[in-house]
């Protein structure tokens, strides 16, 4: 079945852009990023926000108050099933260009996890101007205002 994404969640004043890979089944029945209970990304947030909101507004909110935007590397793609693993060849990738023009502040981009730092195709956009880092649940950095 092909499946296709979300627009991005942002501010124009983004620093920091978070990249999945493409949403999963549970994610796309709720338009949601991040829906499935197993999945650690709002977990991890909530240690460095710990009011965060149980409702999804809310903690969309508190992200891009934080300056963090989210977003999938890969604007649609033919999947049989929720994970990575099951994401076919003939993914369509997201218009990185499009979007760093838009958000001139970003600064670092973060990948969720192994596949969407593999299929990220977002271009460089001037000299030192982005960083990447790789956020698991194991280890994860974050740029938060003081």
């Amino acid at each position: 079945m092909l499946s296709f994404g979300f627009p991005p969640i942002s501010s124009p004043s983004a620093r920091v852009l978070i990249l999945g890979s493409l949403p999963g089944r549970l994610s796309l029945e709720r338009g949601e990023y991040y829906a499935h209970p197993q999945n650690s990304f709002w977990k991890i947030v909530s240690a460095r926000a710990p009011n965060l909101s149980a409702d999804y507004a809310g903690r969309v909110r508190v992200l891009t108050e934080q300056g963090i935007a989210l977003w999938d590397v890969l604007a649609a793609a033919t999947r049989s099933g929720s994970l990575d693993a099951d994401i076919s060849d003939d993914a369509i990738p997201n218009n990185f260009r499009a979007f760093f023009h838009a958000h001139p502040t970003t600064r670092l981009i973060g990948f969720n996890g192994g596949t969407a730092a593999s299929r990220c195709e977002a271009p460089s956009v001037g000299p030192g101007r982005l960083r990447r880092g790789r956020i698991g649940s194991s280890r994860a950095i974050w740029m938060w205002r003081s």
